[in-house]
């Protein structure tokens, strides 16, 4: 058995945070306490009473008595336990009140440039290259190489790898980076020197790397190419996610667009958060009125602006920032209304935001430029209400914002711990529905599954037509059509410059070919992203289906949602209908 050793580069870093230290209150140490404010209770009644361990029921009175809120007193021969007059106080809160310590600490992490997988300084043994070279001159090793290298990682895995559960993070501050290696030894299919955690893809690449390497007698060293951890090979896998639907949480036309972004601008409690791929004077000031009675109430509203491919629209956007923040009106607000200066590079376009109703957080996400749209052009967005799913959409901003260089920003601990607070709420309604974020390359999976599922009907629309993505979506739709005459139809608002005029012609006449029904559509004027099939299956995202190349170094380029559900294929495009009549 051949025995190759890869060595797999890491960076390992330091973080100087700061942190809330503290376990929050359980139901049951809560419910233990209401009953103690009531009347006396033993351990023992109390265990039987409430159907609980008596081990849980004593712990939790230990917690409670350190808190001052539960006493101990003595009847004959029974110890009971009731509550003191500072714990009759809290008792019927509807959240027990919790009192963290705060600490500042360094933690020490690796983070593999081959996958972008965190770790603790502890998992792994890491040596410089030198070392490393030393270590191997008499045997056969792989360096792993990756195509690009950096700290573009998901915010909220890497709080989960390095955080305890009853930590949160309230600031962070990188303390550098080191290049380093760690070494791993292949024998057949087994891999030594990982750490101890089920790292599938990782292994598979070390496996890989093992196997390119010839059989040779005598000991060699070369290089395996990888990807990388920045070249937007879609790390960020999301799950699907039980969700109640209704069909009114479909955003669909201009008027819809600018009604949904004017209530959550009214309903808002604390916190905005909205991301445009690009932003203009006019529409941005049109909606300031709306913004300073937010900011009146006390909302605090974050501006993320994105990614243009035509680099006129990325300098009017640029100008846009600079004139809107000469505004004297913007800079009375400037600490409540915050404009980011830098570009996340992100095609996507979301709010996420708070409501004064109830106190929970919803997401939109689809198609509109919230901060450039005059609200004129058709568009298609969901809202979102599940705690899980907007959680998930609240990871992929934390991803947006998160610099390359490993610089940690106050907005990134804000989505950190939003995204915590929200994967601890319960949903308000039974679901109904099934929905899933899918980000930059992971939208050509969809075209493959319409092409596989559809048994009636496929409908997709796009802002654009180009050159580059609608071969692709041809052949996939186009082969469906011929095979089980399943209608499909098409639509895009404008061709790229790249596509001329007989280049459409020739487009809508090979679409034709393949059954395919292509369409240009000029009123309403589209820019709705949507593929949709038979009644029930429905993606609305940033992604122009026919133009756009989700293949890119962004993470998250392009952001969308799938659903399955009910007449949501349905609705969409009998709405487009009526839009076009």
């Amino acid at each position: 058995m051949m025995v190759v050793k890869v060595a797999v580069p890491v960076l390992r870093g330091k973080l100087s945070v700061l942190l809330e230290k503290g376990r929050p209150w359980s139901l049951v140490e809560h419910l233990i306490l209401e009953a103690l404010s009531r009347s006396e209770f033993s351990a023992t009644e109390l265990a039987a009473q409430g159907q609980i361990p008596r081990r849980v029921v004593i712990e939790s009175i230990i917690r409670l008595m350190r808190a001052g809120w539960v006493q101990l007193s003595k009847h004959e021969n029974t110890m009971c336990f009731s509550a003191t007059e500072s714990g009759k106080e809290v008792a019927f809160f509807s959240e027990l009140p919790n009192f963290p310590k705060r600490v500042r600490k360094s933690i020490s992490f690796i983070v593999d440039q081959a996958v972008g997988q965190v770790f603790r300084n502890r998992e792994w043994i890491v040596e410089t290259e030198g070392v490393v070279r030393e270590r191997t001159k008499n045997d056969t090793l792989v360096w792993i190489h990756p195509e690009s290298e950096g700290l573009k990682i998901d915010p909220g895995a890497f709080t989960a790898s390095l955080l305890e559960d009853d930590e949160k993070l309230i600031d962070a501050a990188s303390a550098g980076v080191s290049r380093r290696f760690a070494l791993l030894t292949v024998r057949g299919e087994i891999v030594e020197g990982l750490p101890d955690r089920e790292l599938p893809e990782l292994r598979k690449i070390v496996l890989q790397a093992a196997k390119s390497f010839p059989v040779s007698s005598k000991p060699e060293q070369k290089l395996y190419s990888v990807p990388g951890i920045t070249a937007g090979s879609g790390k960020a896998e999301t799950v699907d996610r039980r969700i109640h639907f209704d069909l009114k949480d479909l955003i669909l036309d201009g008027e819809a667009h600018k009604k949904a972004i004017l209530k959550v601008l009214h309903d808002a409690k604390s916190r905005i958060y909205i991301h445009s791929t690009f932003i203009g004077k006019d529409s941005f000031m049109g909606l300031l009125p709306h913004m300073e009675a937010a900011i009146k109430r006390g909302v605090q509203i974050h501006v993320l602006w994105g990614q243009n491919d035509d680099p006129e629209e990325l300098i009017s956007t640029r100008r846009a920032i600079g004139e809107i923040r000469e505004d004297d009106r913007i800079r009375d607000v400037s600490g409540s209304l915050i404009i980011h200066p830098f570009s996340t590079k992100s095609h996507a376009k979301i709010i996420v935001a708070d409501s004064k109703v109830d106190g929970r957080f919803v997401a939109f996400v689809g198609s509109c430029n919230w901060l450039s749209s005059g609200f004129h052009s058709y568009e298609a967005s969901i809202r979102l209400s599940d705690p899980q799913i907007v959680a998930d959409v609240v990871d992929n901003l934390a991803r947006l914002v998160c610099a390359e260089n490993g610089i940690w920003s106050e907005l990134i601990t804000e989505f950190v711990n939003l995204s915590k607070l929200l994967r601890k709420q319960p949903p308000t309604q039974p679901p109904n529905a099934v929905a899933r974020l899918v980000i930059g390359p992971r939208h050509g999976d969809y075209i493959l599954r319409a092409r596989d599922e559809a048994t009636s009907r496929v409908f997709l629309t796009s802002h654009r037509l180009g050159p580059t993505a609608y071969p692709s979506v041809f052949s996939a739709i186009g082969a469906l059509a011929a095979k089980n005459g399943i209608m499909a139809e098409l639509y895009f608002g404008r061709s790229t410059g790249a596509v001329k005029n007989r280049h459409t012609v020739q487009a809508i006449n090979d679409a034709a070919t393949s059954g395919v029904t292509l369409v240009p559509v000029s009123s309403p004027r589209l820019h709705a992203k949507i593929l949709a099939w038979d009644s029930r299956s429905a993606l609305l995202t940033s992604l122009n289906w026919l133009s756009g190349d989700p293949v890119d170094g962004v993470d998250v380029k392009e952001l969308g949602v799938f659903i399955e559900a009910d007449g949501v294929a349905s609705k969409i495009i009998d709405n487009f209908e009526c839009a076009k009549e």
